[in-house]
């Protein structure tokens, strides 16, 4: 078995300080991670909405432009009934 130094109090107390801290950064990080990544959720969702709208508009807008051919082929008729 490998000889070992006891550590004295001072050096177990910064040890332990030191583990203390590196266990609240990490508690820290996590915390930031799930905020991070419900932002995230929340982003991909308005971006589901937008394209959901777009499709929308874009299907609005096919739709317009045949009825401006059709009323475009019918005004004629309307000029000699």
């Amino acid at each position: 078995m490998p000889w070992r130094r006891k550590k004295s109090g001072l050096e177990s107390s910064k040890s332990s300080a030191m583990l203390n801290q590196q266990g609240h950064l990490v508690t820290h990080f996590n915390s930031q991670i799930s905020v991070l990544d419900g932002n995230i959720n929340s982003k991909k969702s308005e971006v589901f909405s937008l394209q959901s709208d777009l499709n929308s508009l874009e299907n609005t807008r096919e739709k317009l432009q045949k009825d401006i051919s059709t009323f475009k082929e019918e005004l004629p008729s309307l000029d000699n009934p």
